[in-house]
């Protein structure tokens, strides 16, 4: 037997797949617990540098529903061990009954199978391993200790907020903060462009935003870790209003209003001089749904152009979504 009993990864399938089809399931699991498994099961592994069929049979369990954990005891039990002779006298007195259960599902989504093929990657170079790096495992654990004792303290809090979860942490071999913050500010590195308000939060915890400020091409990323740092941003806010890129404007002022990185009362200054940038319904509605209110806008105007634009329905449509959720009157006039 090499260092699991079973793959984590065959092994969650399995359990899941069966769970789900059990007539004696009281809640359907989550597609989700394909994954939560095998990563507590690594997680375990790290921690002790062993795991056995208990551990499986426990993880499996205490990561199902309450109400459904007897069940799954008994089936994470028969997946590990299917010639269990107490399977064959189930067998024999049941016959194919319930049979047609077992039949493949697709459950599945692709993303949360690429994320399966990552564990298993994982697994397997462990299984390769000739020799456990004892040395290591202690590092991580030790590590992990410290960790967990200050998760929530800087910069501890901010450098995990490029991590999904723990266990990417061992399969980055991280075993100190210093390899964390370099971790991280790599991971930061790769997602610049696509960053939102919590990642750049947390990049200007860590001291980052000269990183976001010389490889960004998105404004709201830019005058967002700017004024984060304290920079003046009224230039670039002003360039950004005279440009017309009415998107790009609203996008930069919810970044700023997420991150508290501008003044409420700069904020408002923003708000108030969008009145002669919203030249339609859509682009009042993008605006309210991003800052989550209306701003100031010529209803007349408005009106006017969208039914220039779009169709009755269209239009209709979209004023009774700013009337239902923000509280406009603008089915009235449009009718």
């Amino acid at each position: 037997m090499g260092v699991f009993p079973e793959s984590p990864a065959e092994f969650a399938v399995e359990f899941v797949r069966r769970m789900r089809n059990h007539p004696d399931i009281i809640q359907i699991p989550s597609p989700r617990q394909v994954l939560s498994i095998p990563r507590l099961i690594l997680s375990r592994f790290y921690r002790s540098g062993a795991v056995t069929p208990n551990d499986f049979i426990d993880i499996a369990t205490v990561t199902s529903f309450p109400d459904n954990q007897s069940l799954a005891k008994q089936i994470a039990f028969e997946v590990l061990f299917p010639n269990y002779k107490r399977n064959l006298m189930s067998e024999f007195f049941e016959g194919e009954e319930g049979a047609e259960d077992l039949e493949e599902e697709n459950f599945l989504e692709e993303e949360m199978k690429s994320e399966l093929d990552q564990i298993q990657d994982l697994v397997d170079e462990i299984e390769m391993s000739n020799a456990l790096d004892t040395d290591l495992i202690q590092q991580l654990e030790n590590f992990m200790n410290e960790l967990n004792q200050k998760r929530e303290q800087e910069p501890y809090n901010s450098a995990m907020n490029f991590f999904e979860d723990d266990t990417e942490l061992y399969k980055e071999e991280i075993t100190s903060l210093e390899n964390l913050l370099e971790e991280a500010k790599k991971r930061l590195e790769q997602k610049i462009n696509s960053l939102d308000p919590e990642d750049l939060k947390a990049a200007n915890e860590l001291g980052l935003n000269d990183l976001i400020q010389q490889n960004s091409i998105r404004p709201w990323e830019q005058m967002t870790s700017k004024a984060m740092n304290n920079q003046d941003v009224t230039q670039d806010l002003n360039d950004l209003l005279k440009s017309g890129n009415l998107e790009d404007l609203i996008q930069s002022m919810k970044y700023l209003n997420e991150t508290g990185a501008l003044s409420k009362d700069k904020l408002q200054d923003m708000k108030n001089q969008l009145k002669d940038q919203i030249k339609n319904l859509d682009q009042l509605f993008n605006t309210a749904k991003n800052l989550g209110e209306t701003p100031s806008f010529d209803s007349n105007s408005v009106l006017q152009n969208s039914m220039k634009k779009n169709s009755f329905d269209h239009n209709f449509n979209m004023a009774n979504s700013l009337d239902q959720y923000y509280g406009t009157n603008l089915r009235g006039p449009l009718m």
